[in-house]
C-alpha cells in the first residue's frame, strides 16, 4: 500500500489537546481514506488512537468527495491543518454569475487580443520566473479580449481581477486592450441576458464533463509523479518523461506539496547538489525576508543578475525546491514540540 496524502490537525480545548492525521493510501487502484486522533490532557499520558475510515473502494471521484467531506466536518469541530490544504476544486466553485461571463467569452473573445495578452503573459511570467498560468488563466485572459476594458475601473470587473493583479498587471494589460475597439459597453450587467438557458445549461454539462476529465488527468498525472520519484528520478527526468517544462513541473511539485503528498525524496536529492553556504544564506534570507515571494531573496542572492539570465534561473528554480524543504521543516518543528515541552 502506497501512501499518496498525509496531513496533521490539531485542536484545542480546555484542559486538553488533540492531534490528529488524515491520510490517502492507494493499493493497486483501491484508495483508502483513515483519520487517526489522539488526546492529551495536561500533565497526562497520551490516549489510545482513535481511527475512523472514511472511505474505501477503487472510484476516485467519491473517494475525494469522501474526502473534502470528511475534512468539513472536522474543521466544523474545530480541527485545524498544520498545513494549510484547500479542500475545495476552487475553480468551479463560483458563482453563476462569474460562470455566465465564462460560458459568453468562450464564443466571443476578440483573436487577435487574446494572443497579444498570451504573449505578454509569456514574457511577463518569463522575466518573473513564474509558470504563465500563475499570473492569468487562460479564462481571464479569454474574458479580458472578450470585454476589452479601456480603464482600470473596467478591468476591475472582470473576475480574476483583484487588486493585486490590477496593480501589477493593470496597466500592461490596458496597453494592449486600448488598441481594439469593443462593440460591447460596461458595465457588464447586461451578459446574463445575452445567453439563452438552454445554451447556458449545454455548457454547464460539457463544463462539468471536462472538469471530470481534467481532474482524472491531474490525478493520473500526480500518480506518475509520485511513482517516478519513488523509482529515484530527478527533475530532468520527470520533466523529459512527462513532456513538462521545468517551471509548469515544480509548480505542480509545490501544489503537490501543498496538498500534502509526499516529495520529499525528489526535493531532498534535487538540494544534494546545493553546496551548505548556499543553504545556510537561503535560511537566512527567509528569516529575514519571508518565504513567499522569491523574488526578494533572489535580488538579495545575486544582486547583479538579470531576469532570464542563466545563474538567476537556476538560482529560482533550487530556491523554490529548498522552500519546500524549509517549510517541512518548520512544520516538523511545530509536531515535535509536545505539550510539557510547550509548558515547561
Amino acid at each position: 500500500m502506497s501512501l499518496v496524502f498525509l496531513n496533521s490537525f490539531e485542536r484545542k480545548q480546555e484542559g486538553k489537546d488533540e492531534w490528529a492525521r488524515v491520510s490517502i493510501a492507494d493499493e493497486e487502484g483501491n484508495w483508502r481514506i483513515s483519520w487517526m486522533s489522539q488526546e492529551q490532557g495536561q500533565g497526562q499520558e497520551p490516549e489510545e488512537r482513535k481511527e475512523e475510515l472514511w472511505f474505501e473502494g477503487d472510484n476516485w471521484a467519491c473517494m475525494m468527495e469522501a474526502f473534502r467531506m470528511g475534512v468539513k466536518s472536522k474543521l466544523a469541530e474545530g480541527y485545524a491543518p498544520l498545513i494549510d490544504t484547500k479542500v475545495e476544486e476552487r475553480s468551479f466553485m463560483v458563482s453563476r454569475r462569474v460562470q455566465l461571463f465564462y460560458c459568453y467569452s468562450e464564443s466571443h473573445y476578440h483573436a487577435d487580443a487574446f494572443e497579444q495578452l498570451r504573449l505578454w503573459r509569456k514574457e511577463q511570467a518569463r522575466q518573473e520566473s513564474k509558470s504563465a498560468y500563475i499570473l492569468a488563466s487562460n479564462r481571464i485572459l479569454q474574458m479580458i479580449a472578450t470585454f476589452l476594458p479601456h480603464t482600470e475601473e473596467e478591468l476591475a470587473q472582470i473576475p480574476g481581477i483583484g487588486q493585486s493583479r490590477l496593480a501589477a498587471y493593470g496597466e500592461a494589460i490596458l496597453a494592449i486592450t486600448r488598441e481594439y475597439p469593443r462593440e460591447t459597453p460596461f458595465p457588464l450587467d447586461w451578459v446574463a441576458a445575452a445567453i439563452p438557458a438552454e445554451d447556458f445549461a449545454a455548457w454547464q454539462s460539457q463544463t462539468e464533463k471536462e472538469r471530470s476529465r481534467q481532474q482524472a488527468d491531474k490525478l493520473e498525472t500526480r500518480k506518475l509523479l509520485l511513482e517516478k520519484i519513488t523509482q529515484g528520478c530527478g527533475l530532468g527526468q520527470l520533466a523529459k518523461e512527462l513532456k513538462m517544462g521545468r517551471k509548469d513541473l515544480l509548480a505542480t511539485l509545490e501544489l503537490m506539496e501543498r496538498d500534502g503528498y509526499d516529495i520529499s525524496p525528489l526535493v531532498d536529492a534535487e538540494l544534494d547538489r546545493i553546496t551548505p553556504e548556499e543553504r545556510e544564506h537561503a535560511d537566512k534570507l527567509f528569516c529575514e525576508l519571508g518565504d513567499r515571494y522569491l523574488r526578494p531573496v533572489v535580488t538579495r542572492l545575486l544582486p547583479d543578475g538579470k531576469p532570464g539570465d542563466r545563474e538567476v534561473d537556476r538560482a529560482y528554480e533550487w530556491l523554490r525546491l529548498y522552500r519546500l524543504h524549509y517549510r517541512r521543516k518548520a512544520v516538523e518543528g511545530r509536531e515535535l514540540l509536545s505539550p510539557v515541552t510547550a509548558q515547561a
